[in-house]
């Protein structure tokens, strides 16, 4: 095998691979088809498949694995055109400078698995943007397994996101769906995909892409711009989590996102409880944070209803950020149990907390 291909687009494309999971044994497998200038990759892990593609000129056809870090590592030290000449090793040319990158044995290509279902087109940047507003709150290691992914699901048709680690909720729609496909492929149960599989789509889909499940709910295919990715669907059946929300909306008013993270800020870093809990006040006096000593208050437009409560600071952080207008809508409710809701206006993402005790 043999053929050349520009460093840097191919550098690029190689650690972008390296972020989906952080292995330090990740491998990739590269091949060139019969008579093709497009040189095709593949990313392999048990739970997600990324297959992309990069230009070359080859003069020898084959394939080969190769240990990722290692050619990342051996790759940033060339620039313009490198040659790669694979035999049992791969050596790298280019610019006066070679490297030698060994061949990892007994790794093939595999093909992509058909999916045997209807493209749903999305629109823009919403499936990945989805996916960001609704992944951090979930973790691989999370102890209930239904907080380890996002959950997606048609709601009246609408392709919709879902991340809950059991403490709090963030819902996202993804905008551009077919409501008849979408209801047909996902339908009220849905699928759920695991981190490392939320990282590549974020990674990967960065423009206008298409997402298409097959009928056993078992894959889950997003066709992006330049590359596909395959992931494997988590065996769990997600709670029904709509019950959290209230019926009916109540009223609203909008805070000041960097004047509210502030003062959070400075009154998580006061609190000495484990669950970095800060007390809220609202009503004629304003909205108030408060914890051992640090006191705030932050600006506000619209009406305050008079309520004391408590919240997780830290989470509350979290969901703030997810925000990049000025003024973040915050959603009240009649009864004195019902969550906090913080409701992006313009992507419809919500982002509910749950209050740790009232006073």
């Amino acid at each position: 095998m043999k053929f050349t291909t520009e460093s840097k687009p191919l550098l690029t494309l190689l650690k972008k691979l390296a972020k989906i999971d952080r292995d330090p044994l990740a491998v990739v497998v590269i091949k060139i088809p019969s008579h093709s200038n497009i040189s095709k990759i593949a990313y392999l892990t048990r739970q997600v498949a990324v297959y992309a593609e990069f230009d070359c000129q080859w003069s020898e056809l084959g394939e080969t694995c190769l240990p990722l870090r290692a050619l990342i590592t051996n790759l940033e030290g060339f620039t313009g055109r490198v040659e790669f000449t694979v035999a049992r090793a791969c050596e790298i040319k280019g610019a006066g400078l070679s490297a030698i990158v060994e061949v990892v044995p007994d790794i093939v290509w595999r093909d992509p698995p058909e999916i045997d279902a209807a493209q749903i087109d999305t629109d823009g940047f919403s499936l990945p943007y989805a996916i960001e507003q609704t992944a951090y709150v979930v973790d691989h290691d999370a102890t209930r397994s239904y907080g380890q992914g996002v959950h997606f699901h048609s709601t009246g048709g609408v392709l919709t996101a879902v991340g809950s680690d059991g403490f709090r909720l963030s819902t996202c729609p993804v905008s551009g769906s077919s409501m008849v496909e979408v209801e047909r492929q996902f339908g009220k149960n849905g699928v759920t995909i695991g981190v490392n599989c939320c990282r590549a789509i974020e990674l990967f889909a960065t423009r206008n892409s298409s997402v298409s499940v097959t009928k056993d709910k078992t894959s889950l295919k997003v066709t992006a711009y330049g590359a596909s990715i395959y992931c494997r669907c988590m065996a769990i059946e997600y709670p029904e989590y709509q019950h959290v929300l209230p019926k009916t909306r109540g009223s609203d008013f909008h805070l000041n996102r960097k004047s509210a993270i502030t003062a959070i800020t400075a009154a998580v870093k006061a609190t000495k409880d484990r669950l970095k809990s800060i007390a809220i006040s609202t009503g004629e006096a304003g909205f108030i944070v408060a914890k051992d000593g640090v006191t705030a208050i932050i600006p506000h437009q619209g009406n305050l209803p008079g309520r004391n409560f408590v919240l997780n600071g830290l989470y509350l952080l979290e969901a703030l950020k997810q925000f990049e207008s000025e003024y973040v809508t915050w959603l009240w409710f009649p009864a004195e149990d019902d969550p906090i809701i913080l409701h992006n206006e313009t992507t419809g993402a919500q982002h509910v907390l749950l209050p740790i005790v009232e006073k």
